[in-house]
């Protein structure tokens, strides 16, 4: 396992939305998440899934498994492209919340599964690379970040990497 490589004053990539309600597949699938529309051609972050940090308005922070893209499992790729955090380690209801998603790594890319079984297991690596990430990789405090800057290169150097 190769180990994160963020310089301590990298910037990153964030993404300002409203949480809007999705078809809470997530839910039943037992990974809530808090689901932000995107513009299809301003975010130009490459589909995948990434750990980072959900940031309220309220001040609090917290760490999220973050899935970017049209959810093929389920929709193809004609599904719309979505934000959603799976917020870890939190119950509750933010729907209707103005919240910033900070990327911090990406984790890996988007694959379309077998079906819901298969999905859930990948979810469960996701999660625990999520966790693990995240111990060396503090969120930056930082207020949203204009994501039309950014290139793929830039999410892609931040990039955590197994031997698989």
């Amino acid at each position: 396992m190769l180990g994160l490589q963020i310089p301590a004053n990298e910037m990153r990539v964030c993404a300002r939305g409203e949480v809007v309600r999705g078809d809470q597949r997530g839910r039943l699938l037992g990974f809530p998440t808090a689901n932000i529309a995107v513009d299809e051609e301003g975010f130009l972050v490459p589909d995948g899934v990434y750990a980072g940090y959900l940031h309220r308005d309220n001040g609090r922070c917290h760490a999220a498994a973050i899935s970017l893209g049209r959810r093929t499992t389920f929709y193809d790729a004609d599904g719309l492209r979505l934000l959603e955090a799976h917020l870890l380690d939190f119950a509750g209801d933010i729907y209707g919340e103005v919240v910033t998603v900070e990327i911090a790594a990406r984790l890996r890319g988007q694959v379309r599964f077998a079906g819901p079984e298969a999905l859930c297991a990948q979810l469960e690596i996701d999660v625990s690379r999520c966790r693990d990430v995240l111990t060396r990789c503090a969120p930056s405090g930082r207020e949203s970040t204009p994501t039309s800057a950014w290139s793929d290169e830039h999410v892609l150097q931040n990039t955590y990497s197994t031997n698989r």
